[in-house]
């Protein structure tokens, strides 16, 4: 009867490790929409912004990189009127010079050259480590999860898109949640640690995955209608107010330019 006793499991003990196995699955749980956050539903929600927004966006930048420049004109402009220099056509033109010097570096997004390709090392070593991570000797059979990776990381290399492999690499090849190295302690003291240590990295994942959401695309409303018309129509206030102080500059622009004697004005 005392022997019985002794082999009936600890109760205690039971619970621990059903809390643990519980933990795991939420930390999978975690990942797994950390993850998805980053690759589906980015793209997605950069699919929504690019579709509203795009081409307002592209217009602001555009008018405020001109605007930019004839503002620059006319703080030298002023600057020579100020020193009581005569304006002329020279100084016009080394005024000219100077603003095209400056502003070259900033041209808007649009009309820059194309972005610099990915280091192919870089690209190849992230590949590797995905591949070899998603290896069927590392993961055992193909699971739907397994196919939903390899398709990503497939992706992301086809479209050269490191930053996507990066994401991948920070998911895929973390230290696997699993049974700590067998040590001295009793089971109960092993769970209990075993335990701790879980909860500590759900609470990490918890606010890691809470920091994506508060971020942009996640955290603007794209698929309500009412934010969507309200923010094209400060889009669009912003580009009449950029229209109209170009305009302005332009204005006094020319007028300060009437100051240049004809005889001036020929090359």
């Amino acid at each position: 009867m005392e022997l019985s006793h002794a082999l009936q499991p600890d109760p205690r003990l039971q619970q621990l490790q059903q809390r643990c196995a519980e933990l795991r699955q939420l930390l999978r749980q975690l990942t797994q929409q950390w993850l998805l956050l980053h690759t589906e539903e980015y793209a997605r929600r950069q699919r929504l912004y690019e579709q509203h927004f795009h081409a307002l966006e592209q217009e602001l930048e555009w008018l405020a990189w001109q605007t930019a420049q004839l503002r620059r004109r006319l703080e030298l402009l002023l600057v020579k009127l100020q020193r009581g220099e005569p304006l002329t056509a020279k100084a016009m033109r080394l005024i000219e010079q100077t603003v095209e010097h400056e502003f070259a570096r900033l041209r808007p997004r649009s009309e820059r050259t194309a972005p610099v390709e990915p280091a192919e090392e870089e690209l190849a070593r992230l590949y590797r480590l995905l591949v070899k991570r998603l290896h069927p000797d590392s993961t055992g059979e193909e699971t739907e999860e397994y196919r939903r990776y390899w398709l990503l990381v497939q992706q992301a290399y086809r479209e050269r898109n490191v930053e996507q492999l990066r994401r991948l690499v920070r998911v895929l090849c973390e230290e696997p949640v699993g049974e700590s190295p067998v040590c001295e302690l009793d089971p109960l003291q092993y769970w209990q640690r075993e335990l701790a240590r879980l909860e500590a990295q759900v609470r990490v994942e918890q606010q890691r995955l809470q920091r994506t959401l508060a971020q942009e695309p996640f955290s603007l409303p794209l698929d309500d209608p009412e934010w969507v018309r309200q923010h094209r129509a400060e889009l669009e206030r912003r580009i009449a107010q950029q229209r109209a102080q170009m305009q302005w500059y332009a204005e006094l622009l020319r007028r300060l330019s009437c100051a240049v004697a004809p005889e001036d004005l020929t090359p």
